[in-house]
């Protein structure tokens, strides 16, 4: 007979946002769950779902149904993005360490181990590195593009900021003010605020090879040349955020289309229009990049 869970506090919360896409999600939690369990270590998941993935919720009333462990499904209600999906999974979590999973394997679940080692070894942050890297040549190229620019600017030798994977303290993520993009630049703003980072290597997954592209929106020239005035961790995290450097291309159907967070000047739904959640965790930037939704 399986053991029940009780509602103590875990010795872990994991926090998945389901914002862009999503793999296996039985998969993902079983075997995260199973690494956890093999550590010794109590555990709850939080899945924070975006709107526009709903149909991800019945999968993950399954597990949860089946679970050992707390499981909680939260449905946004809106499209608010990775940075408000964390936000919103931070401000549930219980235990002292928090552990964040992309929605979709990245990396093995052995290095769950080394990272809260990391932790109790001093550190308030560690930040996973797929390492080595085993997928396309053309995915390589463009992290060590993207990188080579944040290293130049920020005198941080960061190598994987696109990685889902982090485990933090809770003062860590309670502290985080993420909105926009600033959900690919954790370590950063967290180095920004004093905190210790590390950053772990851990062994990719093949789940995660396959091609992907970033695109240059038409913003960063402003971004990258007004940088070198201020050229600390936190400030050029949150100017690539607002300004939109460096988002990802997203595939829809046949066709492939760019979304980029907006701009700054975009501050306020529409005046004749209602807001689908009073979350206090969506940001002002949503209203203008989803403003078709009303429209």
């Amino acid at each position: 007979m399986r053991t029940r869970w009780s509602r103590g506090e875990p010795d872990v919360s994991v926090v998945i946002p389901v914002v862009e896409r999503h793999g296996d999600l039985a998969q993902l939690y079983g075997e995260f769950a199973a690494e956890l369990a093999r550590l010794g270590l109590t555990a709850e998941f939080i899945f924070v779902v975006d709107e526009h993935l709903r149909g991800a919720v019945p999968a993950l009333r399954e597990i949860q149904a089946l679970a050992e462990q707390p499981i909680d499904v939260v449905l946004l209600g809106g499209p608010f993005g990775e940075s408000a999906a964390l936000t919103t999974g931070f401000n549930r979590a219980r235990a002292e360490r928090i552990v964040t999973l992309a929605s979709y394997f990245q990396v093995e679940p052995v290095g769950l181990g080394a990272a809260l080692q990391a932790l109790d070894e001093g550190a308030d942050l560690v930040a996973g590195r797929r390492h080595p890297r085993i997928d396309s040549p053309f995915n390589r190229l463009q992290t060590r593009l993207f990188h080579g620019i944040v290293h130049q600017l920020t005198h941080t030798g960061f190598h994987d900021l696109s990685c889902g994977f982090k485990v933090m303290r809770r003062r860590v993520a309670r502290e985080l003010s993420l909105y926009g993009g600033l959900h690919r630049f954790i370590p950063l703003l967290a180095l920004h605020r004093g905190f210790a980072v590390r950053e772990i290597p851990l062994p990719q997954r093949r789940e995660d090879c396959a091609t992907r592209y970033f695109g240059r929106p038409p913003t960063w020239d402003g971004c990258s040349t007004s940088s070198t005035s201020s050229s600390s961790p936190g400030s050029l995290a949150r100017r690539c955020a607002s300004s939109g450097c460096w988002g990802p291309a997203s595939s829809r159907s046949a066709s492939r289309s760019i979304s980029w967070p907006c701009s700054k000047r975009f501050s306020s739904p529409p005046a004749s229009r209602t807001a689908p959640c009073c979350c206090s965790a969506c940001c002002s930037w949503c209203w203008a990049c989803r403003r078709s939704r009303w429209a």
